[in-house]
Order: structure tokens, then C-alpha cells, then sequence
């Protein structure tokens, strides 16, 4: 622990190292001795020590009282006076400087030591206790409030930094000053129309309102929030008492705003062009704009609670209610359609929107919704649904009347190509066989066409069923492929077969989906191509056998290509990419589309790579179930 460090004015020499002795062998720091008045500020000044022991007659030109002032002004060191006269004017020069105590001369150890102690402990409590005040202080001017503090008399005795800026009065002029000089209220009855202004007003809220008045000197007349508390001792005597109020002048502009802009919205509420309502925190409807009541020909008071359920359609009561209690409860945002009955006794459809809404304390106040009128709307929405109806039995009845046309279509052509055949056993010349082959191949031509047909309006009918059977991928593929070997050598076109990596174990699926898919995609690749090559490739998907697997078919050729901005339209019915191809390439233009509905029918996947003049690539991927029994 520091010594505690004393300096000495003294300016007989014999006196002064007497003391310094005696203190530094009661373990005292003697930082200073010094003779004169002059001598003993500049060593306060140099060495800031705890107490000063100072003569009041000093040699010199300055004496030890005003030695004393100079230093407590300066640096607030506790100073001892040391005298050897006890004259009363002596006296009242030194208590001037407010010193700790006296010490008369010759000096008694004992009494010097316990003075010094005594001065010490007061010095170290005044310096907490100033602390202490000048955080309390710091405190209380830092906070909005206003602050005044007043002695049992109502004299000033403190003012905080913002009762100042709002009396507009300096701390210095008001300090003794009876209160009523300076802080002059009066009551505020503003507050009565303020609280009249805003309908339903929660009750037991009127305090939000309750002010007085303070006289400013710049500012006249401001509007105030005041709380008074008594000061007393720990013995209740009463000491003064503590003045808080606060500007309430931004405050008032505030709520004279939200008031008019409650009005303002109340009054757009009324004149809002859409049916507005609202429900109190307990779920009865306790309000409905004007034009709500002007929809309905009714007054406010049939509507309200649940008077205006009467005007909602029987058929949709129920569904209303329970959409609007189960939100009501969960306190969410909700929507629903209703038919309202209006004062011509018409229904209209109405769409209804409803949201929570919350009072100033964030309580839960109710509900509030708007109800918007959409049976234009509804009336559109069912023409477009029996347009759809229509078109769709239109649609149905098309694909019969093709499924029924084709079927009788075929029995004489088949009868016709049965003929053909019987007639080519007979005896025939070159050019009858040669016409013969011809007609023949229209015959098939024809039969082939009315099969897509029937394809066709078997899938738009809904008839066509995946049949999955046990089956060998390797055998289904040779008796698709081998005829087209055949065809396509007659126009001298290669067909190439890499089927080399596929399981040769039995697949479950729709072996006879499959062939036709293969076989769509060959016939269009053999009648696309004038010249080079067709290739099919079937692979599973990681090479090698597993439960399940997804089998990769692809068909190539160097035909005449499709451009990249017709790809999409290529799978669609009756559709070729250019339209007059069909004079020289024949066909309706559904052996792709029937390929895209059997992918996904099957639940695959077909894509398309191909550049016009440089052929075309089709990839499908079908899931198929490998049986390892």
C-alpha cells in the first residue's frame, strides 16, 4: 500500500525537519518542505500530495491563508493549518481557505497524527461523494426527463441540463429561487376533445392524455407530462421534493396526425368502392361500410352481429362460417368465396379477404375484410367450363367416330390385299404383276395409315393400356429390325444392329409397345433417308444386369434432317416439318406423335439430335424390370 504523502510549509527551518522526522517515523512520505507561500504552490503543483501541512505566518510576500486558497482553487489538496496565534482575526482569514483543521503551535505529536488520519479518511469520503455526484449528475443531465429538485422551502436547489433547454433559464439564475418563479403550470383541458376525436376509445386509456401546460419564456404555453415525488430523511422529515416532466409538444403533434388520419382512412373506408367489414375481438361483425349497406338495402343495425348471415346464400353459409372461426381462432390471414344477396334480391358471387388486426397495446382486436364483387368473373369461368366440356365430348366423339371408321375401313382392305395375294399365284405378265405389286403396296400403304388412326384415337379415347409380360428384349428387337434390312437393301441403305451389350435374360414390360415404337422410328428413318445409313442401339444404362434398369434405344440415319427450330413440332399429330414433303414423302404425319405418346405412356423419356441435311438421332429411355429367375 502507497504512504500516504505529506508536504510541509513551515519557514523555521528547525520547526519544519522536526515534523518531517516525526511523520517519516510514523511511515509518512514527506514529499516537500518548503519556507514560503510561493514555494508551496509550485511544489502542490509538482508533487499533488494527500495533505499539506502549511503555517499561516510565512515569510514573504504571500501568507499561508492565501497560499491555501490559491491551492484548494487550483489542485483541491486538504490543507492542516499550523499557528502559533489563535486571535480571532487570524482565525477568520484561514477559514476563508476552508481548511481540515487547526494545529496549535508548539506541537503535540499525537494530536498531529490523529489530524492528519482524520483529515486523510474526510479528504478520501469527499472525493467518493463527488464521484458519486458527478456521475449522478452526468446521469441526469443525459436523459430527456426534466429534473428539478427543490428544498423543503420549494427553493431551487438543482436543475438538470433539460428543464433548462425547456424553461428556457439558466441553471445559475434559478438556483435559491422560489419554484413558482420559474416553473408555472396551469391544467391542460385539450385533452378533452383529443380523447372525443377518436372513436372507440379503450376504456380506462384516458391517462395517455393527461398533461399541464408550462409557461417558456420563448415558446409560451407547452404541453407537459408531470410527476412529483417527496423527498425525505431516513427519519421521514421532509427534505424538498423532485420535479419530472417532459415535452410533450412532439408527442401532441403526433396523436393530432394519427387523428386525423383516423378520420381520414375512417371516412375512405365508408367511400372505399368495395364491400368492407369488421369483427370485434370476439367474433361478432360490429361494423359495415356504406357500400356494403348500399349493396344490401339494409340498415347497420340488421347487419351487425350476425344479422347479415341471413344474406349470404343457404348453400354457402357453412363453408363461410367454419373458413372464417378457424382463422378467427388461429388468428390468420383468410379467403373465401361466397354468393350475397342484394337489395334487388339478386346474389353475386363474392370473393372475401380477411386479416387480424391489433390495438395499440398489440392486444388482438378483431378482424377486418373486404368483399369484391367477381361474379363476372364466375359466369366466365363457367362458359370457359362448358366450352372445355364441349370441346372435350367434341374431341371424343371425333376419336370413335375414327376408331369406328377405321375398323370398318379395314375389313375391305383387308379383303382387298388377301385378293392381291390369291391373284399374284396366277398366271400374270410382267406389266400385270408389275401393277399388281402396286396396288399391293397402296393396299398396305393404306392399312399402315389407318393403323396410326386407330392408334391415335385409341390413346385420345383412353383406351390404350400398358400390358406387361415377361419377354426377350434381343428376339423383340430381330423381329422388328429384319424386315427393314430387307426394305432398306432395296434402296441400297446399310442397317446396323449394335445390340451386342443388352441382357440376354427376360424383361418384364410391354414387349408390343416397345416393337412399335422401333418399328415408328425406323419406318420414318427408312423414308427420310435417301442414301447411307440407319443404325438402331440398345443399351442398358450401367452396361450390366441389375433388378431394374433403364434400356436406351437409339435410331440414326443420314436422312435429310430436321431443323433445329422444328424439333418440338415433329411429335406432333399430323404435323411434318414441311408440308408439301408429303407429296414426295407419303404418310399423315403420326408416326412420331404416336411414339411420343407411347414413351409416355411408358413412362420414358424420347429426345431428338438433328441438323437439317445431316440426318437425325432419336434417343428413348424406358424403365424396364430385369427377372433373374
Amino acid at each position: 500500500m502507497d504512504k500516504p504523502k505529506i508536504q510541509i510549509v513551515e519557514d523555521e527551518t528547525i520547526v519544519a525537519f522536526d515534523i518531517k522526522r516525526n511523520l517519516e517515523s510514523k511511515d509518512y512520505d514527506v514529499v516537500a518542505v518548503v519556507p514560503t507561500g510561493e514555494e508551496a504552490i509550485e511544489a502542490a503543483r509538482f508533487f499533488n500530495p494527500d495533505v499539506i501541512l502549511m503555517d499561516i505566518m510565512l515569510k514573504g510576500k504571500m501568507d499561508g491563508t492565501e497560499a491555501a486558497s490559491i491551492i484548494r482553487d487550483e489542485f483541491d489538496i486538504p490543507i492542516i493549518f499550523l499557528t502559533a496565534s489563535t486571535d480571532t482575526l487570524t482565525v477568520d482569514r484561514a477559514k476563508l481557505s476552508i481548511p481540515y483543521g487547526y494545529i496549535t503551535k508548539p506541537l503535540v505529536l499525537r494530536e498531529l497524527l490523529t489530524t492528519i488520519e482524520i483529515t486523510l479518511y474526510r479528504s478520501k469520503i469527499e472525493k467518493l461523494l463527488k464521484e458519486k455526484d458527478l456521475w449522478i449528475r452526468s446521469t441526469v443531465n443525459s436523459i430527456d426527463e426534466a429534473i428539478i429538485a427543490v428544498d423543503e422551502k420549494e427553493n431551487i436547489r438543482f436543475m438538470n441540463s433539460r428543464a433548462e433547454q425547456i424553461i428556457c433559464e439558466n441553471l445559475v439564475n434559478c438556483i435559491g429561487k422560489h419554484l413558482d418563479k420559474v416553473y408555472q403550470t396551469q391544467p391542460d383541458y385539450s385533452n378533452e376533445w383529443l380523447i372525443y376525436a377518436i372513436k372507440d376509445f379503450p376504456e380506462n386509456q384516458e391517462d395517455l392524455f393527461k398533461s399541464k401546460l408550462l409557461q417558456t419564456k420563448s415558446r409560451g404555453l407547452i404541453p407537459i407530462e408531470e410527476i412529483i415525488s417527496v423527498v425525505t430523511d431516513d427519519k421521514g422529515n421532509i427534505l424538498g421534493k423532485s420535479i419530472i416532466f417532459k415535452d410533450l409538444t412532439e408527442k401532441r403533434r403526433a396523436e393530432l396526425s394519427a387523428i386525423t388520419a383516423s378520420n381520414f382512412y375512417i371516412s375512405l373506408l365508408e367511400e372505399f368502392p368495395a364491400l368492407i367489414w369488421r369483427a370485434n375481438e370476439d367474433g361478432y361483425f360490429n361494423y359495415f361500410n356504406k357500400t356494403w349497406l348500399n349493396f344490401t338495402g339494409n340498415l347497420i343495425e340488421d347487419e351487425i352481429y350476425k344479422g347479415w348471415y341471413g344474406n349470404i346464400h343457404p348453400d354457402d353459409r357453412y363453408n363461410f362460417d367454419k373458413d372464417f372461426m378457424e382463422n378467427f381462432n388461429s388468428r390468420t390471414r383468410f379467403h373465401t368465396e361466397f354468393r350475397l344477396r342484394g337489395k334487388n334480391k339478386m346474389y353475386r358471387w363474392m370473393y372475401c379477404v380477411g386479416n387480424p388486426f391489433y390495438n395499440l397495446k398489440k392486444e388482438f382486436s378483431g378482424f377486418i375484410g373486404v368483399s369484391v364483387d367477381i361474379t363476372e368473373r364466375k359466369e366466365l369461368e363457367t362458359e370457359l367450363l362448358n366450352a372445355k366440356q364441349s370441346a372435350e365430348s367434341a374431341d371424343r366423339a371425333k376419336s370413335l367416330f375414327i376408331s369406328n371408321m377405321s375398323h370398318e375401313i379395314r375389313t375391305p382392305l383387308n379383303g382387298i390385299i388377301g385378293l392381291t395375294d390369291l391373284l399374284a399365284e396366277t398366271k400374270l405378265d410382267l406389266e400385270q404383276r408389275e401393277l399388281l405389286n402396286m396396288s399391293k403396296q397402296s393396299a398396305n400403304l393404306l392399312l399402315s395409315l389407318l393403323n396410326n388412326l386407330l392408334d391415335v384415337s385409341k390413346m385420345e379415347f383412353g383406351k390404350e393400356k400398358v400390358v406387361n409380360h415377361q419377354f426377350n428384349l434381343v428376339n423383340a428387337i430381330e423381329e422388328v429390325i429384319d424386315p427393314f434390312i430387307v426394305q432398306a437393301s432395296a434402296k441400297k441403305i446399310f442397317v446396323e444392329k449394335d445390340v451386342e451389350n443388352i441382357t440376354q435374360k427376360k424383361l418384364v414390360g410391354d414387349k408390343a409397345k416397345i416393337q412399335q415404337i422401333l418399328n415408328n422410328l425406323l419406318s420414318n428413318a427408312l423414308k427420310f433417308t435417301e442414301s447411307g445409313t440407319i443404325k438402331l442401339k440398345v443399351f442398358n444404362e450401367n452396361g450390366h444386369s441389375t433388378d431394374k434398369s433403364l434400356f436406351h434405344f437409339v435410331v440414326s440415319d443420314t436422312g435429310i434432317g430436321i431443323p433445329e427450330n422444328q424439333h418440338q413440332k415433329v411429335f406432333e399429330s399430323f404435323t411434318q416439318v414441311d408440308p408439301t414433303s408429303t407429296r414426295k414423302y407419303s404418310g399423315t404425319g403420326l408416326g412420331l406423335a404416336i411414339v411420343k405418346r407411347l414413351v409416355d405412356l411408358l413412362e420414358g423419356k424420347i429426345d431428338l439430335k438433328s441438323k437439317l441435311g445431316e440426318g437425325s438421332e432419336f434417343h428413348v429411355a424406358l424403365p424396364l424390370v430385369i427377372n433373374n429367375n
